[in-house]
């Protein structure tokens, strides 16, 4: 269905846009640990990853007090 499509859509969004860095600044950091990375590949990566897990609490923390209001409303 259409719907569930979408919800497809919105879970690849998500992969690709906050989890695949971190796991991407995770394996930079044990490669530089390793020795195999510079310190500024790791650091732009782990620098990457962090602004992405901010913008997810921050979406996060907004769709929950969305939730919240919606949940207030009398009807």
């Amino acid at each position: 269905s259409t719907a569930s499509g979408e919800f497809q859509n919105v879970l690849e969004t998500i992969k690709s846009q906050f989890i695949d860095p971190i796991r991407s600044a995770e394996t930079m950091a044990m490669k530089g640990i390793a020795g195999q990375a510079p310190a500024q590949d790791v650091l732009q990566n782990v620098m990457q990853a962090e602004r992405a897990l901010y913008t997810g609490l921050a979406i996060k923390d907004s769709a929950l007090a969305d939730y919240q209001e919606i949940t207030r409303m009398q009807v």
